[in-house]
């Protein structure tokens, strides 16, 4: 077996803000608003909610691939651990424009083959969201993703910070989970060991690379 994996989830891991949300905020503030409320109440999964928001917007895919990467900043040490040697896959339940776009944007050249996450299919300015694991809350089913790479790997380390990467995390050899957001608090609510980080700047130390 090969000996570690690590797989990272992008917003709010490898970007400070949500991107999908960032979008929104600026197209479609009240949409963006009512929708929030709905999957806070559980009334919506994650899948839908990326649905509902995304596919609101009228924009050509030269345009959204401008836009989505607007404000948006990659954590700065993100590039420093991407160049080391070592192998890493992204696991967003985002999609993946909104990932390769900002990547580019900071001069990032991650394979695109290397992207695990939610389509966008663009007709004009019409987008339609489409879904790798039609039965998984997120659209692209990260514990799936995980138990995958641990046929291969020795150690598959997990790097994310919210709810779309409880099932993923709980599945992880190692899990990093960014201080005080969502998934820490699942980690500790559910007796999951893992390690509190704030940027890739820690994890480089911790693993000497």
């Amino acid at each position: 077996m090969k000996k570690r994996i690590f797989l990272v989830d992008f917003d709010k891991t490898i970007s400070d803000r949500d991107t999908t949300d960032a979008i929104l905020e600026r197209h479609n503030p009240d949409l963006l608003a009512s929708t929030r409320k709905l999957f806070r109440k559980g009334e919506i999964d994650i899948k839908k909610y990326l649905q509902i928001l995304v596919e609101s917007l009228s924009m050509t895919e030269k345009e959204f691939e401008k836009e989505i990467s607007v404000g948006i900043k990659i954590d700065s040490f993100f590039k420093d651990f991407f160049q080391k040697d070592h192998e890493i896959r992204i696991v967003s339940a985002g999609t993946y424009h909104n990932v390769i776009s900002n990547l580019k944007k900071a001069g990032i050249k991650f394979p695109e083959e290397h992207i695990y996450s939610n389509i966008l299919k663009f007709q004009g300015k019409k987008i339609k969201v489409e879904f790798p694991d039609a039965d998984s809350f997120e659209g692209i089913c990260k514990r799936r993703v995980v138990e995958k790479y641990k046929e291969e790997y020795k150690e598959v380390v997990f790097i994310g910070d919210g709810s779309s990467d409880y099932y993923g995390a709980s599945k992880a050899h190692r899990v990093f989970a960014k201080k005080g957001l969502r998934l820490e608090e699942y980690c500790l609510a559910n007796n999951i060991e893992y390690t509190s980080f704030e940027s890739f700047e820690e994890i480089i130390k911790i693993y000497n690379i």
